[in-house]
């Protein structure tokens, strides 16, 4: 006579946090934000597990959370800043004020901020720049998304600590170049060098000046093409120990960006002309 075994219950799994994804509006049409997009990321975000970042306490964690998901409520719908009126702006502006004062980040030395919080792939989720309401310049590339023959895909940035590289990496899709064919999409890689910043060298890489070092061109959905690489001349005269900062103006050699709020998962940066950008890591 077999013995009865006792009922083990199943085992659980554990299921990541669902992703955040932007929405783009099609090209030509108004990118209106709506109320029920934005209801849609705050449930997305409050879902997700909360972060694990060593840097904060319990109590700091909660109020940093508190503030990620209000930040990314007021950015769902406004397709990546190019639906952002100057309201909009400012109530972004507000969130990111509250954010960047909960930011633990200045408590790790440079190797270790670089090496945990900076290094790895972040997904643009909005640029300042992109509003037709903001004056600010940027930083690899201009414009709102969307257009009559090409449509902004994503955006993503492409950080190597140890390497003290970033890639800013724009996918575009193309209107097909003739009726019947179909469409294409265009990768364009733009490289630059980590360096320190003149007038703040000790807070290296919070705060990093970019030198351009070219770029890349990759096409998607063409058979017998292979990437174009378009070096930079400035990065040319620097390898030849030139100080191109002193010969080129800043829109020809990079620029500089400070890292305000970062805690491994969101990412808020500030350009030198201006530009506010939030980042996902992916």
């Amino acid at each position: 006579m077999t013995s009865l075994q006792p009922l083990r219950p199943p085992p659980t799994r554990r299921t990541a946090p669902p992703r955040l994804r932007t929405r783009c509006a099609p090209p030509g049409s108004p990118a209106a934000p709506t109320a029920a997009l934005r209801e849609e990321w705050a449930q997305r975000w409050a879902a997700a597990a909360p972060s694990k970042s060593p840097l904060v306490d319990g109590g700091q964690r909660s109020a940093t959370e508190a503030a990620k998901a209000a930040l990314l409520r007021l950015l769902a719908g406004l397709d990546r800043g190019a639906a952002a009126t100057a309201s909009d702006l400012r109530d972004v502006e507000a969130a990111v004020t509250a954010l960047t004062a909960l930011d633990a980040s200045a408590s790790l030395p440079s190797a270790a901020f670089g090496e945990t919080l900076l290094s790895g792939l972040w997904r643009l989720v909005f640029s300042s720049a992109f509003s037709a309401a903001s004056a600010t310049g940027s930083q690899g590339f201009t414009g709102p998304p969307g257009g009559s023959s090409a449509r902004l895909l994503a955006v993503r940035q492409k950080v190597g600590w140890r390497t003290r590289t970033l890639q800013n990496v724009v996918e575009l899709r193309l209107a097909p170049p003739l009726p019947g064919l179909p469409s294409l999409t265009l990768a364009a890689s733009l490289g630059h060098t980590l360096l320190p910043t003149a007038g703040a060298p000790a807070a290296f890489p919070r705060a990093a000046r970019l030198v351009f070092t070219g770029l890349t061109l990759r096409v998607r959905g063409a058979k017998g093409l292979r990437p174009l690489a378009l070096p930079s001349p400035a990065a040319a005269l620097a390898a030849a120990g030139v100080d191109v900062t002193a010969l080129l103006p800043p829109a020809l050699t990079g620029g500089e960006f400070e890292s305000v709020f970062t805690d491994g998962e969101l990412r808020v940066a500030r350009g030198d002309r201006g530009e506010l950008r939030v980042f996902l890591r992916e």
